[in-house]
């Protein structure tokens, strides 16, 4: 056994080394019994279960937590509860317009991406197709969809008061509505006592609301639009924003290039041909365009208007200077033209 220790000797020594250590009484430090005996009381071990004092106090303290928001053993948790399933909660309609110019940009990106896979022959330009189809029945269900009516509120309450006994004697003024008496009590409070009153299992008194429908949101549209001509798989569109100088919301980036061609005033209106469709009215426009003038210029410029390759929605900087490029070159050849 020589150069190996016994287990009584190890013990032994182990024990000699804990007498040496400072002895605490648990006198000496009440705040680690008071956090010992929480635990135990919550079934969560005792100090010694936990790395550390902090560990120990959060654990107590979120015992205490969860327990004060379980509606089981907390009369206020499900007092909370039964409020909030009471409260009613206002519907918020959803932003039809936003969601409508999200889709029209996504239909115009997936259709000049099919535009450009078929000009190279490849076969996979009919799914940006098939999903550029699939947005505008999206559309048409959207901008289809009833738009949600504000439910009316009730902006005052009146009680009357009804002569159970019905006494012959009460003048029409003291049966009259007359608006509702708080008395310093909550609005639910005096509404639920009004109706509790009996006399002979008669009502004492009648309860009303007064509702109002509120005005319907006047959708804030700008009354000046500043436009910027584009080509749109060889459409002639415009981009309206309403200033000069349009950024993008999310990176600040221009969003457009050069200045505007112009101004539009918004005016609300209604159509008065519901028998002609958008596509109708855009060929006829298209078919509308002066003839060309007869110079290898115009004939150029027209000609790369309508130009599938040049005018794709553009994603780097060197495509947008060349677009940019290209619309000013077209608009001094219309200008000398005219």
């Amino acid at each position: 056994m020589s150069g190996f220790k016994s287990k009584r000797e190890e013990s032994q020594e182990l024990l000699d080394t804990l007498d040496q250590l400072p002895y605490q009484s648990r006198e000496t430090n009440p705040w680690r019994d008071a956090i010992d005996g929480a635990l135990i009381c919550a079934h969560l071990g005792t100090v010694d279960s936990f790395l550390d004092a902090r560990a120990a106090l959060n654990a107590v303290v979120n015992w205490h937590v969860e327990t004060a928001l379980d509606p089981e053993v907390s009369a206020y948790a499900q007092a909370l509860i039964d409020r909030g399933a009471a409260a009613p909660v206002p519907a918020v309609p959803p932003d039809t317009g936003q969601i409508l110019y999200a889709l029209d940009r996504q239909i115009a990106a997936l259709d000049a991406h099919a535009l450009r896979l078929q000009a190279v022959g490849d076969y996979s330009a009919e799914f940006p197709a098939e999903d550029a189809d699939r947005l505008r029945e999206a559309k048409a269900m959207i901008a289809a969809a009833p738009v949600p009516q504000a439910e009316p509120e009730p902006v005052m309450w009146q009680q009357r008061w009804t002569n159970p006994g019905v006494n012959p004697n009460v003048s029409p003024e003291e049966v009259d509505w007359k608006p509702l008496d708080l008395k310093g009590r909550t609005e639910a409070d005096t509404l639920r006592e009004l109706v509790a009153y009996t006399f002979d299992g008669r009502p004492c008194y009648e309860v009303r609301a007064l509702y109002t429908h509120p005005a319907a949101p006047v959708p804030a549209v700008p009354e000046k639009l500043w436009l910027w001509k584009n080509f749109v798989d060889g459409r002639p569109e415009y981009w309206a924003f309403d200033n000069p100088f349009p950024v993008h919301l999310d990176c600040g980036d221009p969003q457009t290039l050069g200045e505007p061609c112009g101004y539009a005033l918004f005016k609300p209106s209604r159509t008065g041909r519901t028998d002609v469709s958008d596509a109708q009215v855009l060929r006829r426009v298209i078919a509308a365009r002066p003839a060309p003038v007869q110079s290898a210029a115009r004939a150029i410029a027209d000609e790369q208007s309508y130009d599938n390759g040049l005018w794709f929605v553009a994603t780097t900087v060197s495509e947008a200077h060349l677009q940019a490029a290209l619309r000013r070159l077209t608009a001094a050849v219309e200008g000398e033209a005219t």
